[in-house]
C-alpha cells in the first residue's frame, strides 16, 4: 500500500459512531465508559490493509482482547498452527488439536475456537490482500495487540508466505473455461440479437443468447471484474519471476 505509515487506517464519520457516543453520554457510568466506546467506534470506523481495505469486522477486534492475554510463547505456536491449518485445507479443529493447544486447561472449548478462527482469519486476509508484514503488524497494533504478540505475528506470516500463497492463491479449483467459437447476429423484433457459440475445455458446446442491452451489460460487468481484480494479477505475476 503506497504511503502507507503508522497510522495505517483512515477514520471516516459515521451514524454508527455518532449513535454509540450518544449512548455512552447517556450512561451513567462516567468518562472511562465513554472512552472505551469512542476507541471501539473508531476501530469499527477504519480501513485495514490486511482485509483488502475494508471495516475490520467486529468479531475480529472483540477477539483481540482475549488474544492480547496469552502468553507470547503460547500465541506464537497458536499463530504457527492456524498457518499448519490454513496450507493443509483444515477447516475445523478436532479435539486433539484443541487439547494440545490448550495443554493448561485455561480456556473452555469456544474461547479457544473464537480466537483460533480470529488467528486463521487474519491470516488468510492478510495473504489475499497482499498485506506486507510491516502493514500488519502495525495494524494489529493498532486493534490492540501487544507489540510482542504483533511481532510474532508479523514473523510467523512472513516466515510461512510462500506456502499460504500456494495454498490460498495458487491451489484453488477452477471451473471449466470457455472459448468463442462463433457468433451469429441476426434482426429479431426491434433490434440485434447475438448468439454466441462456445466451447469449453471438456469439448462441451454451448450456446447463449443476448440482444443489445444484455451484451452491453455484460461487457461493463467484465470491464468492472476486471478493474477489480488487475491488482491482483499483477501481484501475482510479480511474485512467480
Amino acid at each position: 500500500m503506497p504511503g502507507h505509515s503508522e497510522n495505517c487506517g483512515t477514520s471516516r464519520p459515521g451514524i454508527t459512531y455518532c449513535f454509540v457516543l450518544i449512548l455512552a453520554g447517556w450512561s451513567q457510568k462516567g468518562k472511562q465508559k465513554l472512552k472505551q466506546i469512542k476507541v471501539l467506534g473508531f476501530l469499527l470506523l477504519q480501513k485495514f490493509h490486511f482485509v483488502g481495505g475494508l471495516d475490520c469486522p467486529e468479531w475480529i477486534v472483540a477477539e483481540m482482547t482475549f488474544l492480547s492475554k496469552l502468553p507470547v510463547l503460547k500465541f506464537k505456536n497458536w499463530c504457527l498452527s492456524c498457518v499448519d491449518c490454513l496450507i493443509n485445507g483444515r477447516t475445523e479443529w478436532n479435539d486433539e488439536h484443541l487439547t494440545v493447544l490448550n495443554v493448561d486447561k485455561t480456556l473452555d472449548d469456544e474461547s479457544l475456537k473464537g480466537m483460533l478462527a480470529a488467528l486463521t482469519f487474519i491470516l488468510e486476509k492478510t495473504t489475499k490482500s497482499a498485506c506486507s508484514a510491516r502493514d500488519l503488524e502495525l495494524e494489529m497494533q493498532q486493534l490492540g495487540l501487544p507489540a510482542e504478540h504483533c511481532k510474532q505475528l508479523a514473523k510467523v506470516y512472513t516466515t510461512n508466505l510462500e506456502k499460504l500463497k500456494s495454498a490460498l492463491l495458487f491451489s484453488f479449483s477452477r471451473a471449466s473455461s470457455l472459448t468463442i467459437s462463433s457468433v451469429d447476429a441476426t434482426e429479431r423484433g426491434n433490434g440485434k440479437v447475438y448468439i454466441m457459440n462456445m466451447r469449453s475445455n471438456g469439448q462441451e458446446n454451448t450456446s447463449i443468447v443476448l440482444d443489445d442491452a444484455k451484451l452491453n451489460y455484460l461487457v461493463q460487468e467484465l470491464s468492472k471484474a476486471m478493474d477489480i481484480i488487475r491488482p491482483f494479477v499483477r501481484n501475482t505475476a510479480a511474485d512467480t519471476h
